[in-house]
């Protein structure tokens, strides 16, 4: 059977404090295979509204119009992840939109069009440790827009 997950999202707008830097390019990490002890994310996950952050400064900064951030801050979102080794596909349901992508977990850069603006964006997805964790345990997808003007990292 399939397993079932709880997905919590949080985002951080703009003016918060990081010691990250920001990046307006896609980083190219090169193929390579996972680290041995990488978590397969294969199963369904769902969103949990209770624990996750409001992501209406992220859509806004990402040019999401208003009705739509409105819609999406409270509707239920499933996402239905396929792993195997290197390559992902995940599957995002709402009852606004329903979207599938493909990513390499390499760094290989991924090119799709954004259904925001309608721009072909480039996204870069590699494994990436963190002090204190399980290395294999954490994923990073860098996308970018084509004129710099927007970027997202996702943990």
């Amino acid at each position: 059977a399939t397993p079932e997950y709880t997905l919590l999202l949080t985002a951080r707008s703009n003016g918060e404090e990081s010691d990250e830097p920001e990046t307006n390019e896609a980083e190219v990490v090169g193929p390579h295979a996972p680290p041995e002890t990488a978590i397969d994310f294969s199963g369904k996950w769902t969103l949990n509204l209770d624990r996750s952050g409001d992501p209406s400064e992220m859509l806004k900064a990402l040019g999401v119009p208003w009705a739509a951030r409105k819609a999406l801050a409270h509707c239920e979102r499933k996402l239905v992840i396929e792993q195997d080794e290197l390559s992902w596909t995940e599957t995002i349901s709402t009852s606004v939109v329903s979207k599938t992508s493909h990513l390499w977990l390499d760094g290989r850069p991924t090119t799709e069009v954004s259904p925001v603006d309608k721009t072909l964006v480039t996204t870069s997805t590699f494994y990436e440790d963190q002090e204190g964790e399980t290395p294999g345990t954490c994923l990073v997808s860098k996308t970018t827009w084509p004129d710099g003007s927007k970027s997202q990292v996702i943990k």
